[in-house]
């Protein structure tokens, strides 16, 4: 899990690579210390590819551990990984992971963690993973800390001996011996990095030159820059520049010179601003960064023009090429380290070829340059915002792929806090708004509220508080709120920003939109005649705007129908979607929105006639499945309601099947495993094993997934997370009075021998819910349990199925 970055060309095996070695087969952790860009990465790299090579792992999760959060992300993908289950809260799923790691069920698990990049060792105070047999960790780090290395071994990584630098050399350019005049003298320039020396190579190799004449370029540019050559020890590059500050200079001119002549540097620019771990390539392709390397360029892209627009997006990639052949970057996919044992890889399929690599230093030197070289504040500001609508037109071409949605996010929170205030100017930017968007619709309610929450008072801050694109964050707050189910707070919050809606100058469709989300929250607040009063007006308003057949207008009479049958009229629902379906097959011909109108007009049916619901249900799913796939939370909704109506319809057992199913296909196809369809497929799965099966251990197993989701997604304080957890006690209850009455009812006080397998058979429950059931009345002091006639040592939940205790009576 992670992607361990392949093995660079010409690697020079190291004292450092055997000292690795040793660390690690006597087990616990190594702490792999060194300068940047001496080759601390590569070091961890090739001992990971070295040890999955060779069968000697079942598990390698690489890190790249920036900071606590980053460290916390990369274990909370893992626990996802390998429990298959994500949580909302980074913390929750890197708990998860370390317990994981040290639960005796992993006790035979061969695994390697490696926590790349550590930047401060306080980040990863709590988050070492655990010291046990099979297991061993590695950090790389400029740092070399007493809290980092205390009780760890210490690899320290050097440059280059003169004799590797040379070795190395040699393999990069080939053996040519008209090119390696002065190698030597040249590796001693650079202080025999690595790093410095492998963009050295690049640029002979691309230039034509040779060590000696690279050595006076460089030798002039670093007189010129009048620059040390050292590093403090935070990491900065001293007095803005350092070996690889010039040698980045020397090489990515070298890359602008090539043709395409003056786009390599642009386009370096902006990666530099973006998450240098994984760019996909769609983003330095992108029409918007197209637009921005032309007019770097002089010149214009038509976008009207296919073939003038295709010639440029050739000319973008190669410019991604020319840095790569002067090792500015690197093209990565998915490598053996990235794949689990049984070959998949994790998450899914990976961007394979597509996603850029740029090293941390070549990015900070990039833009410290960026920052010296760009003439004015407005040139600075120009590039943020395209790399801005760049990661915009990656997300839209992305469509509903999870996992590119993922990978952009990261991309986006580079970004933005890269930008800084320049993405408020001269108002806030699309991206600060379409990151909060792509959390919302991936599930996660709760983290895009509270995103929300904080932009619109940085939006203030920026902007000030009665500013449009303010009172904007705060719609989309309420949004979230009511998506997380807390219908009240958002309709509250739509109230507050009624007036400022109503009084500021504007886009008039987008106060109808914030009209609806109101309307749309006051009806799930509980008043469905307050929202069809608001949707009727609307109705109004959008014909007398925009005519009866815009689209706008139809979806608003879609709504305004919804509110109807939700105040109890639902004749006259299906009666208004039945008007309406001719008009979207007319107005929107095959698409998502017909598909959706067809849903809605047969989910009324059904709630008249479930068995006609039933039949419209299931003439749907093929056509939705055909347009938007088979996985498509769309088609898993539609699969959903169609179970409803078939249990309502009286085929309870089907749809307990049906629902089933449901729940291992959302789990197993959407990337988010807290997909508010996965919630309510769990939801409703859980209702009929409870009140119409009557199987209780069965809806419990199910509702503890359910509220464990909720939780994640929604929010612990979330009115549906509430609901839930009331239920799972009401469970929880009449299993431990079942388990008291059975106690009762043996003669005497005890001890009473019994299995847990035997018990829960007695109580009609299961093994898991019988320990649930027993630890919380020995907790309470109502029971006691002994072995060997122990009372009071043993404990409930480490009991095994069939291992024989006695139950005391308090």
């Amino acid at each position: 899990m992670g992607n361990a970055p392949a093995p660079v060309a010409a690697r020079q095996e190291r004292a450092a690579d055997g000292r690795l070695w040793d660390a690690v087969a006597a087990g616990g952790a190594a702490v792999v210390a060194g300068l940047g860009g001496v080759g601390k990465t590569q070091v961890a790299a090739a001992l990971a590819h070295r040890l999955w090579a060779g069968g000697a792992l079942d598990l390698l999760v690489w890190v790249s551990a920036t900071s606590a959060r980053a460290v916390r992300a990369g274990y909370a993908l893992a626990a996802a990984d390998v429990t298959g289950v994500e949580d909302e809260d980074d913390r929750d799923g890197a708990d998860r992971f370390l317990n994981w790691l040290q639960a005796p069920g992993q006790a035979g698990l061969r695994w390697l963690v490696v926590l790349d990049d550590v930047g401060d060792p306080a980040d990863l105070a709590g988050w070492w993973p655990p010291v046990r047999a099979g297991g061993a960790t590695v950090v790389t780090s400029r740092r070399r800390d007493h809290d980092l290395t205390d009780g760890r071994a210490l690899v320290d990584v050097e440059a280059f001996t003169p004799a590797q630098a040379v070795d190395f050399l040699t393999a990069r350019l080939r053996g040519d011996a008209r090119r390696l005049v002065d190698a030597g003298p040249m590796a001693a320039d650079l202080g025999f990095l690595p790093l410095a020396l492998d963009q050295a190579a690049g640029y002979i190799g691309n230039r034509g030159i040779d060590c000696r004449a690279y050595r006076r370029r460089f030798a002039q540019r670093a007189l010129d820059e009048l620059a040390p050559t050292g590093v403090d020890p935070a990491g900065r590059l001293a007095n803005g520049q350092h070996p690889v500050a010039v040698t980045w200079r020397l090489s990515v001119e070298a890359a602008d010179d090539l043709d395409p002549v003056g786009l390599a540097l642009p386009l370096l620019r902006v990666a530099a601003l973006l998450d240098g771990s994984g760019i996909p390539r769609a983003v330095l392709t992108s029409a918007p960064l197209l637009r921005y390397l032309a007019a770097q360029a002089g010149r214009e892209v038509d976008g009207d023009d296919p073939a003038a627009a295709g010639r440029w997006a050739e000319d973008a990639a190669d410019a991604v090429e020319n840095l790569r052949l002067l090792s500015l970057l690197t093209v990565d996919a998915t490598g053996p380290a990235g794949r689990r044992p049984d070959g998949e890889r994790p998450g899914g399929p990976d961007i394979a070829g597509d996603v850029v690599r740029v090293h941390a230093l070549v990015q900070r030197a990039t833009r410290e340059a960026a920052r010296r070289d760009l003439p004015g504040a407005q040139t600075w500001r120009q590039l943020v915002h395209a790399a801005a609508d760049a990661v915009l037109a990656a997300a839209d071409r992305a469509g509903r792929d999870p996992r590119a949605q993922e990978i952009l996010r990261g991309n986006a929170r580079t970004l933005i806090a890269h930008g800084g205030g320049d993405l408020w100017v001269p108002d806030g930017h699309r991206l600060l708004y379409g990151l909060g968007g792509s959390l919302r619709e991936s599930g996660r309610v709760a983290a895009a509220a509270d995103y929300f929450r904080e932009l619109a008072d940085t939006a203030a801050r920026y902007l000030g508080p009665d500013h449009p694109d303010t009172h904007l964050a705060r719609g989309k707050y309420a949004r979230c709120l009511d998506a997380a189910g807390r219908h009240a707070p958002a309709a509250a919050e739509y109230d507050r920003l009624a007036p400022h809606r109503r009084g500021a100058p504007g886009d008039d469709d987008q106060k109808l939109v914030a009209q609806a989300n109101r309307a749309t929250a006051i009806g799930s607040a509980g008043d469905p005649k307050a929202a069809l009063r608001i949707f009727t007006g609307l109705v109004r308003s959008r014909t007398r705007l925009h005519g009866p057949h815009d689209p706008r207008t139809l979806v608003t009479r879609a709504n305004q129908a919804r509110w109807r049958g939700e105040t109890g009229d639902q004749v006259g629902a299906l009666r208004a979607y039945d008007e309406l379906v001719p008009l979207f097959e007319r107005t929107f011909g095959p698409s998502e929105q017909t598909l959706w109108v067809y849903g809605q007009q047969a989910t009324w049916r059904g709630e008249l006639d479930p068995a006609a619901g039933v039949a419209d249900l299931a003439r749907l799913l093929p056509a939705q499945s055909a347009l938007l796939g088979a996985h498509d939370p769309s088609t898993l909704l539609t699969r959903h309601n169609l179970a409803g109506l078939k249990g309502r319809a009286g085929k309870v057992d089907e749809a307990v099947g049906d629902l089933a199913d449901l729940v291992a296909d959302c789990e197993r196809h959407l990337a988010e495993p807290d997909h508010p369809v996965t919630l309510m497929a769990r939801s409703s799965l859980a209702q009929y094993l409870l009140l119409d099966r009557g199987d209780g251990p069965g809806a419990y197993r199910v509702l503890r997934d359910l509220v464990n989701g909720q939780t994640r997604a929604l929010g612990a304080d979330a009115p549906a997370t509430a609901r839930t957890a009331k239920v799972l006690t009401r469970i929880e209850d009449e299993y431990r009075r079942r388990l008291t009455a059975w106690v009762g009812a043996r003669t005497g006080p005890g001890p009473h021998h019994t299995t847990v397998a035997r018990l829960a058979s007695d109580i009609r429950a299961d093994a898991d819910l019988t320990r649930r059931a027993l630890t919380r009345l020995v907790d309470t002091g109502k029971l006691r349990l002994a072995r060997g006639g122990q009372a009071g040592a043993v404990d409930p939940s480490a009991l095994t199925d069939h291992a024989r205790f006695q139950v005391v009576a308090a």
